[in-house]
């Protein structure tokens, strides 16, 4: 049995159009804003670490 004609037009516009309309609110949309809070990493070692092996 073949698909009436309006369901083949679905399936060609509603996947194309859906990436379509996904594409113009990706471009149309703000981006986020990001803090200005900077991060404080600590401060490297002096000495090297002592590493032990597992036994």
């Amino acid at each position: 049995m073949a698909p009436a004609t309006w369901e083949g037009l679905e399936w060609g516009t509603l996947p194309v159009g859906s990436s379509l309309l996904a594409l113009v609110l990706v471009m149309l949309l703000p981006e986020r804003r990001r803090l200005a809070e900077t991060v404080e990493f600590p401060a490297p070692a002096e000495t090297a670490p002592a590493f032990r092996e597992a036994n």
